[in-house]
């Protein structure tokens, strides 16, 4: 009976550490393993909501957004800190097809963005936004893609992450 219980028991906890590995994270995004979302530097606004680091945002486009051929998402920042801070972004695609990366950043004052860091104020600084353009025309109809937006120091130190999906 001993032997029995023993082995009931030992098979019970293998059961259990195979039940506690192989279970990713369900809202983990693609290509974010290992991310620190710090999210104590910058905050990130859309359409006068901030939005909480690790959101998702959706953007679809209507019909006058195609009619124009132009769709334009403005992210406005801020600098939660006291001090001016050398501040950096990206927008990387992280889902969708090859053509979805076909669009213009614009950062720091400077359309489009030349890639280099700016000073943000502390405070919201409305005239340094972060917008994400593009063309319906240069992408398939009904497109769609996820991209991972970042605001923060040089090499991404202290960065904000949050997430915009964009429905053509």
């Amino acid at each position: 009976m001993k032997k029995f219980l023993n082995l009931l028991v030992a098979s019970a906890m293998m059961f259990a550490t195979f039940g506690l590995t192989g279970c990713g994270d369900p809202n983990e995004k693609p290509g974010d393993s290992g991310l620190v979302n710090a999210g104590t530097h910058y905050a990130i606004y859309y359409n006068g909501d901030r939005i909480e680091p690790g959101a998702t945002i959706t953007y679809s486009a209507d019909a006058q957004d195609l009619q124009l051929d132009f769709v334009s998402i403005t992210l406005l920042l801020e600098n939660l800190t006291s001090s001016a801070l050398e501040t950096t972004q990206e927008v990387k695609l992280l889902e969708g097809t090859e053509d979805m990366e076909d669009l213009e950043i614009c950062g720091g004052g400077s359309c489009p963005w030349d890639g280099r860091p700016y000073m943000l104020d502390p405070g919201i600084n409305a005239s340094k936004p972060l917008s994400i353009e593009l063309f319906p025309s240069a992408h398939a109809k009904n497109a769609t893609a996820l991209y991972r937006v970042a605001v923060a120091q040089p090499g991404m130190e202290n960065a904000t992450y949050i997430y915009l999906r964009i429905n053509l």
